[in-house]
């Protein structure tokens, strides 16, 4: 095994996965995966929230969905940024 030629895993890495939003949002400015994820989590988090009336369930669901909400403005936040014509800043 060598570096060149890592072994290939059956499913994806947690790596594999953010590798690929970062693909996505680097190459085409938005992530056609996140945005599925998106849908689908709002349908199951309301399903989630409609079955359970536990506060404490609904304070964690809460919390996931902030996390949830926050690493889809971190991942906007690498939208390539539109040419203008100046040379981009190191910084």
């Amino acid at each position: 095994m060598t570096e060149a030629n890592p072994p290939k895993t059956a499913t994806p890495t947690g790596f594999d996965v953010l590798e690929k939003l970062l693909g996505e949002f680097r190459d085409k400015g938005k992530s056609a995966t996140l945005e599925t994820w998106n849908k689908e989590f709002a349908a199951r988090l309301e399903a989630f929230r409609a079955a359970n009336a536990n506060p404490v369930l609904l304070k964690q669901a809460a919390q996931i969905e902030m996390a949830f909400s926050t690493a889809g403005k971190l991942m906007e936040m690498i939208k390539p940024a539109k040419q203008t014509g100046k040379p981009a800043s190191d910084y």
